[in-house]
């Protein structure tokens, strides 16, 4: 294959990799965390919508309960509930 025609081939996987929109970004990290073992807390009932509304979207934070770290990460745009795990996950 020639040099020339890499380019054409090099700019329309470039354009295919960005048409992910970010809900497809965030549910592909969403299946990651499910699968390393984080526990799936739907955002239900008016509490867990307002704990939800605390954290950042689409971002981890860490927090020490009990002397160990545990993780969190909210998905208002997606599936709505909020990731949870520990070093273990």
């Amino acid at each position: 294959m020639k040099r020339r025609d890499l380019l054409p081939m090099l700019a329309i996987t470039l354009v295919c990799f960005g048409c992910a929109t970010k809900s497809d970004r965030v549910s592909e990290k969403e299946d990651l965390l499910a699968a390393a073992g984080f526990s799936v807390v739907p955002a239900s009932t008016p509490d867990r919508q307002k704990q939800m509304a605390s954290l950042p979207p689409d971002h981890f934070l860490t927090k020490t309960e009990n002397d160990k770290l545990v993780y969190f990460y909210a998905d208002p745009l997606v599936c709505n509930c909020i990731y949870i795990g520990d070093q273990s996950a």
